[in-house]
């Protein structure tokens, strides 16, 4: 509920209000400030943690170009409320769609920063990791994306005070980029299991999640792209050749090699004739 009232008080604040009502530590925001300087994308990753919404709206009051992936959880009519406070000031969103993924892509490399809680499975069609102690899956698509772009990495995570809010600004870090593709986005991703632990640890109060985190069975697989679409799978899903860049187009139209051929129908019996 916290997280709504803030939302709904986004339109109403003016950039310096917003800016004034979180705190950040001056050498981490020097540290980002540097980075944006370079003229550099950043793919920021958060968790549902603390006033997490108020990670892009503080850097879109400040002038930075932020674009939020997002995909639909909530009925339509809800999410489309919140995706206008999201909005609101300037803050612009892309949903998890092939488009909508190229899109990003296409921001990063221009130098602007993406968005994106990574703290749950939500599609169940993600990596397994080692969470708190115990097995579960989290999407690799952050680490994706910034391999893909070419961009670092940079956590970020918001905390509730008696008067405010906190964010709180990891130093930035890339995904190696080896001959085995496979091991360095696992790293990637073991890198951001290893931040969401430690700041949830420290405020464990606040971790605002509304979904099963270690299931006792494996959940079906919702589909986030069309069947046959090259992502479907590619981003997010197990299966996926994560040699191949995410904008490369597959050798068939689908990409789908598990398909049967489908055969011609065979053709009706005909009829018998009458006796002469």
């Amino acid at each position: 509920a916290r997280n709504f009232v803030d939302l709904l008080r986004v339109p109403h604040l003016s950039s310096q209000e917003l800016i004034h009502s979180i705190q950040v530590c001056p050498e981490s925001w020097a540290e980002f400030e540097r980075l944006a300087a370079s003229g550099q994308g950043a793919v920021i990753v958060t968790a549902h943690l603390g006033a997490f919404d108020y990670v892009g709206q503080l850097l879109s009051a400040r002038g930075y170009r932020f674009t939020s992936l997002t995909t639909r959880t909530v009925p339509e009519l809800l999410d489309a409320a919140v995706n206008y406070l999201r909005t609101s000031r300037g803050l612009h969103i892309e949903r998890a769609t092939p488009g909508g993924i190229r899109r990003v892509i296409q921001a990063l490399r221009r130098g602007e920063l993406v968005g994106l809680a990574a703290d749950r499975d939500f599609f169940q069609n993600g990596w397994p990791v080692i969470f708190f102690g115990k097995e579960t899956t989290l999407p690799p698509g952050p680490v994706r994306l910034a391999r893909s772009a070419g961009v670092p990495i940079l956590a970020a995570f918001t905390r509730r005070l008696k008067r405010g809010y906190q964010l709180l600004i990891e130093p930035p870090f890339y995904i190696e980029r080896t001959d085995d593709t496979a091991r360095d986005l696992r790293a990637g991703l073991q890198r951001l299991v290893e931040l969401f632990e430690r700041h949830i640890r420290e405020a464990p109060d606040q971790w605002v999640i509304f979904q099963r985190v270690w299931p006792e069975r494996p959940a079906p697989v919702l589909r986030v792209f069309p069947v046959g679409s090259p992502l479907e799978g590619e981003l997010l899903g197990w299966g996926a050749d994560p040699a191949r860049p995410l904008t490369e187009p597959l050798d068939s139209p689908t990409g789908r090699t598990d398909r049967h051929p489908r055969l011609a129908p065979e053709p009706a019996p005909r009829p018998a004739e009458p006796p002469g």
